[in-house]
């Protein structure tokens, strides 16, 4: 089958290529213009602009298919940069696949259609609540290819917070920022006896839902949650990345979920973005200068994250029966299996140090600096938090 992929240079783009190039799809690989697609070598790669109406037909000119993977994942942009990446993009494919006759779309929405679930774990046929302009025009371009059922044959899948090797967000920099305490000289971070249930889902397994979609039938007009087998809290994330690191969590502060949650969404829907910037832009600066003292790639810069901050702040459980009960299943079915791997290849593309490694750091920055009592990562966070009481 031929099939175009939007979205091509970003992290789920670009492991969809790879999944279908490898089920012998002649595949081409799309991003706007710009955007380097350099690493795409199994796939015949092509720039066009999504927004342009010619360009977006020209690309689809001969194709059997497309899969539209683009989009923009930030809860800070302005609303017109996520009503154009996330809304206009998909009337743009649908018109363009109507007029050069391709009918067969699998479109790339999210769960975060959903706002905040009502109840979990969350169905397909829940309403969708979005409650800020990201999941407002993630909801538009859900329903306007749903809308394009009548006309072409369409699957919507709606991924889950997706992890695996490459990613550069979601847990990407919550796995960078357990570095600062460790350089800190810290084995252990504190934790809360209760925390919000959360899924996630393996980029793999992303991709993979995408060749079973084009591959099965049944899967024309209709919607698919992706999320893994097994949902877990946000406690149990943090020691499964803990114990990869060799540090422990103590979970003896017992914070009431009912203070947490709004805290946490509170921070995430109304910091001002100034601030957290600012506070950032600190961080920024102290992770490449362990990164130039440690020799590693600062990609993964920890941060104070709108995104992961409002996930936080409520359980987020999603329905994944639909497409399992069709044949699908998942080869990373829990975070506690898909995180190892993915420190490790963190580890072994230069983007983090090796954990022991932060350690002899730590330890010969004490040894040489006695009368300093306040770590690297002490200090990021004091830092952090004095830009964010400012506000």
């Amino acid at each position: 089958m031929l099939v175009v992929v939007t979205g091509a240079g970003g992290f789920i783009g670009r492991a969809i290529v790879e999944a279908l190039t490898r089920e012998s799809h002649e595949v081409t690989a799309s991003d706007r213009p710009g955007v380097d697609l350099s690493h795409i070598q199994s796939a015949r790669a092509v720039e066009a602009d999504l927004l342009d109406a010619g360009a977006c037909e020209r690309l689809l000119e001969g194709q059997d298919a497309i899969v539209h993977s683009a989009g923009l994942f930030d809860l800070s942009a302005a609303r017109d940069a996520l009503v154009a990446a996330n809304a206009t993009t998909v009337e743009r494919v649908t018109a363009a696949c109507e007029e050069t006759g391709v009918r067969r779309l699998v479109h790339l929405s999210s769960v975060a259609v959903y706002g905040r679930p009502e109840s979990v774990p969350c169905p397909t046929s829940a309403a969708l609540r979005p409650r800020h302009p990201y999941e407002e025009t993630k909801a538009a371009g859900d329903r306007i290819a749903r809308d394009a059922m009548d006309r072409l044959d369409v699957t919507v899948l709606r991924p889950t917070v997706v992890y695996g090797p490459g990613s550069r967000y979601g847990f990407a920099p919550f796995i960078a920022a357990l570095y600062l305490p460790l350089a800190a000289g810290q084995e252990r971070v504190w934790g809360v006896r209760k925390a919000s249930k959360y899924h996630a889902v393996h980029v793999e397994d992303v991709s993979r839902a995408v060749a079973f979609a084009l591959a099965e039938p049944k899967t024309i007009g209709g919607v698919y949650n992706l999320a893994d087998d097994s949902p877990a809290d946000i406690m149990t994330a943090l020691e499964t990345i803990c114990v990869e690191l060799g540090m422990s969590v103590d979970r003896r502060p017992n914070v009431p979920g009912r203070v947490m949650s709004p805290l946490a969404e509170a921070i995430a829907l109304w910091a001002p973005e100034k601030r957290l910037q600012a506070a950032n832009r600190e961080i920024d600066r102290r992770w490449r200068r362990l990164a130039e003292e440690l020799d590693f790639s600062p990609i993964l810069t920890p941060k104070l994250d709108r995104d992961w901050l409002y996930y936080f702040a409520a359980d987020h459980v999603y329905d994944n029966r639909d497409l399992v009960e069709l044949g699908f299943f998942y080869r990373h079915p829990d975070l506690q299996r898909g995180i190892p791997s993915t420190l490790a290849w963190y580890i072994d593309a230069g983007w983090l140090p090796k954990p022991d490694a932060v350690r002899e750091w730590a330890r010969a920055r004490r040894q040489s600096r006695p009368e300093r009592k306040r770590g690297l990562g002490a200090r990021i966070v004091r830092a952090a938090s004095a830009r964010l009481q400012r506000a």
